[in-house]
């Protein structure tokens, strides 16, 4: 597993009783280095294929809206 992926996976994890914003997510995760919202996705998606039995049918990181993600930890 990536360092990015570990800070997020545990940051939802941590978190994973409310709905996290995709901002919230950037500046926890990423901080100061400014991550953006396609590395975001990107990374997400990296976890579903590690941790989902079937990825294309994600429980973890749902899409509540297009600003918010929901964890199912």
């Amino acid at each position: 597993m990536r360092p990015t992926e570990y800070r997020l996976l545990t940051y939802m994890a941590l978190n994973r009783d409310r709905v996290l914003s995709h901002q919230e997510l950037l500046d926890k995760v990423w901080g100061n280095d400014g991550g953006s919202l396609d590395s975001l996705k990107w990374h997400v998606s990296a976890l579903r294929d590690k941790l989902e039995i079937d990825p294309k049918k994600p429980e973890i990181g749902k899409h509540t809206s297009e600003l918010q993600s929901r964890t199912n930890l």
